[in-house]
């Protein structure tokens, strides 16, 4: 699947965080994931990790 694909369906449902995931990135199995595809099972534990900011 591409992680592109995942937002996308994240998106259909809340079309709100669109603009936000145009920035952020995945974690799978708190890892981040930086390839343009990435394979799920079902136990994966999948986190979308928004922008932020801080100092």
């Amino acid at each position: 699947m591409k992680v592109a694909d995942l937002f996308d369906q994240v998106a259909k449902q809340d079309p709100t965080l669109g603009p936000t995931l145009n920035n952020s990135r995945l974690a799978v199995n708190q890892e981040f994931v930086d390839a343009a595809t990435v394979t799920l099972t079902p136990t994966d534990e999948v986190a979308i990790i928004p922008p932020v900011s801080g100092g």
